[in-house]
């Protein structure tokens, strides 16, 4: 049998030609193709300073790196938003704002898009030129460009989207960025019904690389009503624009949460003037911005909340976005006014420990130092009253990295040197009407580079 086997092979009656592995090759070769081509692309691109409106450019940091092609297209002022690799070249003859972003689809863009208006707007009103890059001028530095020229030209992220690659092909936000430009785009386009919805914002380092950059970082899910005592937040909804103040908050928090508060007055007409609240002093009507924004159907750009099922009652869903409406009305309880000045009667009559203890959620540690109030004892001298300081784990690090910057201990690079942007800032506060408003040109108007 065998015998007989090998003659049918040696004429070929049984020979077969495996093909599977040749199946898709024609597809791979064009992938491959195509990667060259994109490769031989942003190889072309790569010296390129790209002209996307009047006073927008955009590239690589191969162009970051030459003097002679700045100085070429009049550049001005220079907005790296790749600090990790590259640094501030020139900071001798422009003017440098550095962001510490990564080109990876978590990281968070969204935070820092209004000091980039701030700064891109501060330079077109100085009549100057900015250029934007990152490392390759692909994803970070066009993405930025992309959501200054949605709010300039109130468009679609499609239609600057197609601007800013007109003027650069290889522009390529990744996905992630993508998605909250999208978002962003929806934002502006929904902003006067925005006033129904709550909105929470904490302010917080940009980055360990630049500590004392405070941005604004959105608060959602059950972290929504975690008001820390170190800190400041922003909360706006209803037509109510309000800057909360915890009791040991730093004045550089401070100011920034009232520079945020203008930043939402400015681009996206939310309705001001904002409100100093400071914590124990909170009015009414802040409490009843909270519970109803919180527990509205309607919020849904804050988080969604769902629907609690008996079982879960009084706990936690494992799901991080969606909470107890018990555990936040034991929540917003705990930080009401009434709450804290009866747990700090009740230290002085002794009826309680004032040694720190666990919120009913068990994730906020409550500390109680004096104060002093109007109050006065049988004696007829002042009253200490105790003050509770709530803080929490979540934010320690961010706190941490804070004070430490602001004690000196953070040892800045060369690259995160004050060379003038800071102070291109302080003008945009300083009451000037032409910073902050739309040209109302559309993008068709603009002429190509």
């Amino acid at each position: 049998m065998l015998k007989d086997r090998v003659n049918k092979m040696r004429n070929g009656s049984e020979m077969r030609l495996d093909t599977s592995a040749l199946q898709g090759y024609p597809d791979r070769q064009i992938n491959v193709s195509r990667r060259l081509q994109d490769r031989d692309l942003l190889a072309s691109f790569d010296k390129v300073c790209s002209h996307v409106i009047d006073h927008v450019y955009v590239g690589s940091g191969t162009v970051a790196r030459s003097r002679e092609i700045l100085n070429e297209n009049g550049i001005t002022h220079i907005l790296n938003s790749a600090g990790y690799a590259c640094p501030e070249y020139y900071p001798e003859e422009f003017t440098y704002m550095t962001l510490w972003l990564k080109d990876s689809p978590s990281e968070d863009i969204t935070s820092v898009l209004y000091i980039v208006f701030d700064f891109i707007e501060a330079v077109r009103q100085q009549g100057g030129r900015v250029f934007v890059h990152c490392c390759k001028g692909v994803s970070r530095s066009t993405s930025l460009v992309i959501a200054y020229l949605t709010w300039l030209q109130r468009c679609t992220f499609q239609d600057a989207f197609n601007f800013v690659k007109a003027a650069r092909a290889v522009t390529n936000p990744n996905l992630g960025f993508a998605c909250q430009l999208l978002q962003f785009q929806k934002q502006l386009q929904n902003a006067p019904n925005l006033c129904n919805k709550l909105r929470v914002y904490r302010l917080a380092p940009h980055s360990a690389h630049d500590p004392l950059l405070l941005v604004p970082k959105k608060v959602t899910g059950p972290d929504i009503a975690t008001f820390d005592s170190r800190g400041v937040f922003v909360i706006h909804g209803q037509s109510n624009l309000y800057v909360w103040h915890g009791h040991v908050c730093d004045d550089r928090m401070v100011k920034a949460g009232h520079e945020f508060a203008l930043q939402l007055i400015r681009y996206e007409q939310v309705e001001g003037p904002p409100v100093d609240v400071y914590e124990e002093e909170e009015p009414a009507e802040f409490w009843d911005l909270l519970r109803t924004g919180i527990f509205s159907r309607t919020s849904s750009d804050v988080s969604s909340f769902g629907d609690v099922s008996l079982s879960q009652k009084g706990e936690e869903s494992s799901d991080p976005h969606v909470i107890d409406g018990d555990v936040l009305l034991k929540r917003l309880e705990s930080l009401r006014p009434s709450a804290l000045c009866d747990s700090a009667r009740d230290s002085e009559d002794g009826t309680s420990s004032a040694s720190p203890k666990h919120g009913q959620d068990g994730d906020e540690s409550c500390k109680l130092e004096e104060g002093h109030s109007s109050d006065h004892d049988q004696s007829g001298s002042p009253r200490k009253r105790l003050c509770r300081l709530k803080t929490y784990p979540i934010y320690d690090k961010d706190f941490e990295m804070f004070e430490n910057a602001k004690d000196d201990k953070f040892e800045p690079s060369p690259g995160l040197k004050d060379n003038g942007w800071r102070r291109l800032r302080e003008k945009i506060f300083s009451g000037t009407s032409e910073v902050g408003v739309s040209s109302g040109r559309d993008l068709a108007a603009i002429p190509s580079p």
